[in-house]
């Protein structure tokens, strides 16, 4: 294994390790990135972030594929972390090859993986009518009480009487993004971009963990915008939504604001289309409970997020309604 002083070339193993499909924006982090480091890392998946807060994910067939993911057959962690918290440097030797920690990935095979769901086939359909309320009671049954789900459903959250000042601190904060919440609401309403800015750059950031309730909202909300409609509108709102909020909060995070303003997101979401497109009942809260169980409150957030998109009367969706009626 090479160290400073140390000039020996990584003894690699014989049969290297073969990719089975690939993000685009994987592509785009190994292009540029250095100083990677792990960022996380469990039985299915290994998480990296660089210096300059570009992400990337080593995944196998049981972890979901996501924006900045690379799936593998198997992920060898002996290999790759080598006992230590960080792994040695991913070095993208060339279009077709990979080497993290000295074990070859070849990429020859990788199937291109589209993140972007189809959002454009949720406006042609009528679901909101059957599902939307669904939805929203999924969230009522199954979102932890402090996630922002608080602000589409009528949940019953309590505050607590602990003396704890973080159990206190939590409730401040969740109080301050549920406001900031509606008003983006509001402003989404009023279609003004520039006071759908300032509404995004008052909930970015705001929360604990590597993507606060805040920035998670955010996406959510932004994945609304994709789906609900048309595509310059939801472009320029997405953008103005983004702008406003990667400079307000943690670089990994924002690394997930950028990916969702492209309408990129995780496979859940994926699942979520298609079970929508599908209008089936049992597969819509299966899935959302898993969108919900995603993180602490990450998932639960970033539905709110969508939810409240969907019920936030936007003039320009009755447009959008009209005309794909007017084409049937």
């Amino acid at each position: 294994m090479q160290t400073p002083g140390n000039s020996q070339t990584p003894c690699r193993p014989s049969h290297p390790l073969h990719a089975i499909k690939i993000a685009p924006g994987a592509f785009e982090a190994l292009r540029a990135g250095s100083g990677w480091r792990v960022l996380s890392s469990h039985a299915h998946a290994c998480n990296y972030v660089d210096s300059k807060g570009r992400l990337f994910s080593l995944v196998n067939g049981r972890a979901r594929m996501g924006p900045f993911s690379l799936e593998v057959e198997s992920i060898p962690h002996e290999t790759i972390l080598g006992g230590r918290s960080n792994a040695d440097p991913l070095i993208l030797e060339s279009e077709s090859a990979l080497v993290i920690g000295g074990r070859s990935i070849d990429l020859t095979l990788a199937a291109r993986w589209n993140p972007r769901p189809e959002w454009r086939a949720l406006p042609a359909i009528p679901w909101q009518g059957r599902f939307l309320s669904l939805i929203i009671a999924t969230l009522r049954a199954c979102a932890p009480p402090e996630s922002l789900a608080c602000v589409v459903a009528p949940l019953s959250v309590q505050r607590s009487t602990s003396d704890d000042p973080r159990t206190r601190l939590r409730e401040l904060q969740l109080s301050a993004a549920a406001k900031a919440c509606l008003r983006l609401s509001r402003t989404l309403a009023s279609g003004d971009e520039y006071e759908v800015s300032l509404a995004s750059g008052a909930l970015a950031g705001l929360g604990p963990g590597l993507t606060p309730s805040g920035d998670d909202f955010l996406i959510g909300a932004m994945y609304g915008l994709w789906s609900s409609l048309p595509t310059p509108k939801a472009k320029a709102l997405t953008e103005a939504i983004c702008t406003s909020s990667i400079g307000r909060t943690n670089r990994v995070s924002a690394a997930w604001l950028a990916a969702a303003a492209k309408g990129q997101a995780i496979e859940a979401w994926h699942d979520l289309v298609d079970a929508l497109r599908a209008e089936d009942e049992e597969l819509v809260t299966r899935v959302c409970r898993q969108l919900i169980n995603l993180g602490h409150t990450s998932g639960a957030d970033a539905l709110a997020g969508f939810v409240m998109v969907h019920i936030t009367p936007i003039h320009w969706r009755s447009q959008v309604s009209q005309v794909n009626q007017s084409l049937v």
